[in-house]
């Protein structure tokens, strides 16, 4: 069919495929790295909020952090200088406590009689502020304006129970708390302190504190004596309550998404659904109805325990965890920030409609500019084809179209104009040669005509002088072998009378022959 076809309908065609192909190609390419573009803008905002909470988060634990560090330089001097009184220190940590407003509660704690050896003194001590075994280590805390002091479990201060121990100890129900976080409190800071670590933060953990659960964030740092062993530790306790109410009032440029904040465990600090706090990140993905959420749990745990970014593009939220370090030593939580993928590729849908449509316009427009393009490079290529349709035809008196145009066009319609004029010139002097031709050829059919007629004649002539001949060449010898004859009778006759007799013979033969030659003489001159 599309042999069919002509010139114009034919280059038409094939730019405008061309010219649609490429239009296509072009708008799914800048659609792709627009939808790339979106999700790159995405990912810098996650990481814009992730900055901002990573700021907002130190400036809250960073002040309890310095405090905790403070506190322990002051007990390891104090210890230093033989100062032990409780109850000075009790007024120290008070009064720090009244002061220190992003603060929840200070705890400091000793080994058995590393403060003043008088444990034993203040052991089972009713309302005493101390463990029941009499250590130093007082929970001085507040809630609103309310501060208090109680003794901190003993569960929390057992030193024959080691990190790889504890597992088992939850396991059979013993009193350490809900978690291993809540167990790391006392233990891993001294396996810290003979490694050279003095810096630690727990892991997050719920706590009864003054009748009220929350959940606490523990900043610690050890001290020891002169002779560089563990001493005891202070612990800067907040309450993550500010967390929360940072996630709740933060939504990602109001387009619908959320921000969570986890531990380095996965511990949910903070969610705009607060019935996720204090689960574990695994219930968040489970609960969060996408599949591939759920299926990405083993990488985004990973991620967040080796304090590494991580983005997931769910089937409903485009999710990026971002890692929150607070120091070189202490482990990382994660800001996962989720924006909509409809938001997403919205954005991009939306950028690439406006692209397709453009596109389309573009795309009439180069359409009809092609149309009127190629109608003004095929129409003189149309009229050479008609002329030369017609010169094929046979009349090469045809008028070849003149055109103006430069370029292969302009050369073929002159060199199909210098063609056509030579061939007509070529058919005339054929013509006249044909005509010329056929003049000579009637004159040859002419000449042939007479040669017929006098070989004709020729041969009649030549069959008369054979009947001639012959008739002649018989008369001749009758008369000849008369003569012949009657000499050899008279030479042989006896007498004179038979002699006469045979000259007489001879004599008429001779005459005859004489007129048979006189005649052949005669007909010669014919």
């Amino acid at each position: 069919m599309f042999k069919k076809w002509n010139l114009k309908a034919k280059i038409f065609v094939f730019v405008t495929v061309v010219v649609v192909v490429s239009q296509i190609a072009i708008t799914s390419m800048v659609a792709a790295q627009t939808v790339s573009l979106t999700k790159r803008d995405a990912y810098d905002l996650a990481e814009v909020t992730a900055e901002k909470f990573k700021n907002e988060i130190k400036s809250e634990i960073q002040g309890a952090r310095i405090t905790a560090e403070t506190l322990s330089t002051v007990m390891e001097t104090l210890k230093a200088n033989g100062v032990n009184d409780r109850e000075l220190m009790n007024e120290v940590l008070k009064n720090a406590l009244a002061f220190k407003e992003y603060i929840t509660a200070f705890c400091v704690a000793y080994t058995v009689d590393g403060l003043d050896g008088m444990d034993s003194f203040y052991a089972g001590e009713p309302g005493s502020i101390y463990s029941t075994d009499g250590r130093y280590a007082p929970y001085w805390n507040k809630f609103g304006d309310s501060i208090d002091v109680e003794p901190l479990q003993e569960a929390y201060l057992d030193e024959g129970v080691t990190l790889d121990q504890v597992p088992a100890l939850q396991e059979a129900g013993l009193p350490y708390g809900q978690t291993l976080d809540e167990q790391d409190w006392w233990y891993v800071p001294e396996a810290n302190w003979e490694n050279g670590v003095v810096e630690y933060i727990t892991e997050p953990y719920a706590f009864m504190l003054q009748g009220q659960n929350v959940i606490l964030e523990s900043l610690i740092f050890s001290f020891g004596d002169a002779d560089g062993n563990f001493l005891g530790l202070v612990s800067s306790d907040i309450v993550l309550e500010n967390f929360q109410a940072m996630v709740e009032r933060v939504n990602p440029q109001s387009q619908g998404g959320f921000t969570e904040i986890f531990s380095n465990a996965g511990f949910v600090i903070a969610h705009p659904d607060r019935e996720y706090l204090g689960t574990d990140i695994e219930d968040v993905l489970n609960g969060s109805g996408d599949a591939s959420a759920a299926a990405s749990l083993g990488d985004v745990r990973a991620a967040i325990a080796a304090g590494e970014s991580y983005i997931h593009s769910g089937t409903d939220y485009y999710t990026v965890y971002m890692p929150i370090s607070f120091s070189d030593v202490t482990t990382p939580w994660s800001v996962a920030v989720s924006i909509p993928m409809s938001e997403v590729l919205g954005k991009a849908a939306s950028i690439r409609n406006y692209i397709l449509t453009i596109s389309a316009i573009a795309a009439v427009i180069v359409i009809a500019v092609l149309y009127f393009i190629s109608r003004n490079i095929t129409a003189p290529i149309l009229a050479l084809a008609d002329a030369a349709k017609v010169l094929g035809d046979g009349n090469f008196e045809a008028e070849i179209p003149s055109t103006d145009a430069g370029g292969e066009i302009g050369v073929l319609a002159r060199a199909a104009k210098s063609m056509a004029e030579k061939i007509s010139d070529l058919v005339t002097k054929l013509r006249h040669n044909a005509e010329e031709l056929e003049d000579k050829n009637r004159s040859l059919v002419a000449l042939n005509l007479e040669l017929v007629e006098a070989k004709d004649r020729a041969e009649s002539s030549n069959r008369a002088k054979s009947d001639f001949l012959s008739n002649m060449s018989h008369e001749m010898r009758t008369p000849l072998n008369a003569i012949i004859g009657m000499t050899a009778i008279g030479k042989r006759a006896p007498d004179t009378e038979k002699k006469d007799y045979s000259f007489g013979k001879i004599e008429n033969a001779s005459a005859h022959l004489l007129g048979v030659i006189s005649d052949i003489l005669d007909m010669s001159k014919i």
